[in-house]
């Protein structure tokens, strides 16, 4: 999940951000179960440094350097129930979930966001986080996100790049030699854009990245184009503007029914500025750094133990 810039709000409603990467695992909250979700929801609430900001009517009331008591805030914020008192903040999380995995109308009459189940998608390959806290239980099976909510669409987004920088970079190094003899490729192939449509991902001729020859310049162009679209939904930010709603509206199916009350929402995503085709070589050049301090420090570990 990441950092909060600018964000529109409404003005009765209350907001929530979230990041695409809470854990360093790539789609650590968009590939798990609700409860693995909600565990990186609640680490997000004791450690929210620059990945989670609150607000209420417009204004932050809990991040990185404004913490208000949050119960006391959801407790008037929240309709009454009494079912509910002691348990607000974990109520509030279970229904950022639900507004996250909520897919969006079709119909252009209602609000945009009603609360439709989606069809379930394909079965996700779950990542797992040495360095989590959470307990993963073998036995339990994760979700399927919805299809057409906000997480299927950044996950399926995310999805792209199946080779990570290791695969990606020599594609890069064999176009990146190409160009210095025929710049205007970097044009031709449109790297740098323009963004306009799908026909971005597509071959010269629209092909689809399965009809091309995998030896082909054209391939390793789509492949490192799937990359780069990959790593700007991994730095994207996620809002949420929720309200509560008088249950004496009518069209009660135009809002999210949670926990016996109707909501109103919204979701944007955010921080989607396109990544430039030389930033690969960041991406290797911060890979190999880590994989460096990785090998010293493991080396200056072992030394240490056979001291003993």
């Amino acid at each position: 999940m990441s950092s909060l810039t600018q964000v529109d709000r409404n003005s009765e409603g209350c907001e929530h951000l979230a990041n695409s990467e809470s854990c360093g695992t790539r789609n650590h909250t968009t590939v798990e179960n609700k409860h693995r979700m909600k565990h990186a929801l609640w680490s997000l609430i004791k450690t929210p440094q620059n990945n989670l900001k609150i607000c209420k009517n417009g204004k932050e009331v809990y991040g990185s350097e404004i913490r208000q008591n949050l119960s006391a805030i959801l407790s008037t914020w929240f309709p009454s129930n009494p079912n509910r008192t002691n348990k607000l903040i974990s109520v509030f999380l279970d229904l950022v979930i639900e507004v996250l995995l909520t897919r969006p109308s079709t119909n252009q009459n209602s609000d945009p966001y009603p609360a439709k189940p989606g069809t379930p998608v394909r079965n996700f390959c779950s990542q797992k986080c040495d360095s989590s806290s959470f307990v993963y239980c073998e036995d339990e099976k994760s979700e399927e996100l919805p299809q057409g909510c906000v997480l299927e669409k950044i996950y399926s987004l995310q999805s792209l790049d199946d080779l990570d920088i290791e695969g990606v970079y020599p594609l890069y190094k064999q176009l990146k030699i190409r160009m210095e003899k025929e710049p205007w490729l970097i044009n031709h192939w449109c790297l740098n854009g323009p963004y306009d449509d799908v026909s971005w991902l597509l071959g010269r001729d629209a092909e689809h990245l399965s009809d091309l020859d995998p030896d082909s310049l054209d391939y390793a162009v789509l492949k490192v184009k799937r990359f780069l679209v990959s790593k700007t939904l991994q730095d994207c930010s996620i809002i949420a503007a929720i309200q509560p709603v008088t249950k004496s509206i009518q069209h009660k199916q135009d809002f999210l029914r949670f926990d016996g009350d109707l909501y109103n929402f919204s979701v944007k995503v955010i921080d989607l500025d396109p990544k430039p085709f030389e930033k690969v070589e960041t991406y290797y050049r911060q890979a190999s750094d880590i994989a460096k301090t990785f090998a010293e420090t493991s080396s200056a570990f072992t030394k240490d133990c056979d001291s003993f």
